[in-house]
């Protein structure tokens, strides 16, 4: 990994990824999300270009702000529209320099990105990729002009990592069962199964949701079709049942931790999210 460097006040970045123009979450997703105006905040933006793509990361870090100000604050898209980036972590590296880690869902063990500085004035955003590597690219200043435009002339919303994973099963034929549901700040309901092999799940129109200190249940009104995932405290599920009609299979609970990739990139459910290292 490339050693970074923090500047104090706002960096923006241009990120880039594999395909020709950032990617986007859906509309459905979008309309959860909010219009943030970006032009009350305190400061100037830097911006920087990755030039392979046209994704454009605003990153804001100001080390003077007050316990009720935003101190550090990530966006990534095009020009036109951004997206907040979900904060992890800021560090300071010596006398100039930063890092700032955000959550990268569809990256490698459990995704982050990270937006740096070394202590050549270069920039370079950092995608985990795990056990294959550090994926880093640098990136190219934009001119203040150009930055100050992209803050008065683009639409700027909350992320666009609007749900979360809640239980992962999968039984002996290597059929996945999953459950994904909104973020606590959409009310923390909108559950949704999907059954299938591993790039081929669908949407189960489970519409019956039980959820209790033994565990959860999914089931249509008439209880043909019912996913009951057993646990005995908060933790990790103990156990977990697939039933269609008479049938009934056991299947194996997964650790959510453990299956981020699995679930955000090879289960085939989640396309772009909006978020730094989408299609790392």
């Amino acid at each position: 990994m490339k050693a970074l460097v923090v500047a104090s006040g706002l960096l923006i970045a241009q990120l880039g990824t594999a395909s020709a123009n950032p990617g986007k979450p859906s509309a459905a997703d979008i309309k959860l999300t909010k219009v943030v105006d970006v032009k009350k905040l305190k400061g100037s933006f830097l911006g920087f270009r990755e030039p392979k793509s046209n994704t454009t990361i605003l990153v804001y870090r100001d080390t003077a702000a007050s316990d009720d100000e935003p101190k550090t604050l990530v966006y990534s898209g095009s020009r036109d529209l951004l997206f907040e980036q979900r904060f992890r972590s800021g560090l300071a590296l010596g006398p100039d320099g930063w890092a700032v880690t955000t959550e990268a869902p569809r990256g490698r063990t459990q995704g982050e990105a990270t937006v740096q500085q070394n202590d050549k004035g270069e920039v370079w955003l950092t995608c985990n990729n795990g056990n294959d590597g550090d994926d880093s690219v640098i990136l190219q200043p934009l001119s203040a002009e150009v930055t100050s435009a992209i803050v008065a002339k683009g639409t700027f919303r909350t992320s666009g990592v609007v749900r979360t994973p809640a239980t992962l099963a999968r039984d002996d034929a290597g059929t996945y069962y999953y459950v994904d549901r909104l973020l606590k700040e959409f009310g923390g309901q909108g559950y949704r199964v999907y059954v299938g092999k591993r790039g081929a799940m669908k949407p189960v129109p489970l519409v019956d949701v039980a959820i209790d200190t033994a565990g959860m249940v999914f089931a249509t009104r008439n209880g043909s079709l019912r996913l009951t995932i057993e646990s005995d405290t908060k933790g990790p599920p103990s156990a977990a049942t697939w039933v269609k009609g008479t049938k009934s299979v056991k299947l194996v609970p997964l650790s959510l931790f453990g299956s981020w990739y699995l679930i955000h990139r090879e289960l085939g459910i989640y396309g772009a999210m909006g978020a730094l290292c989408d299609d790392k």
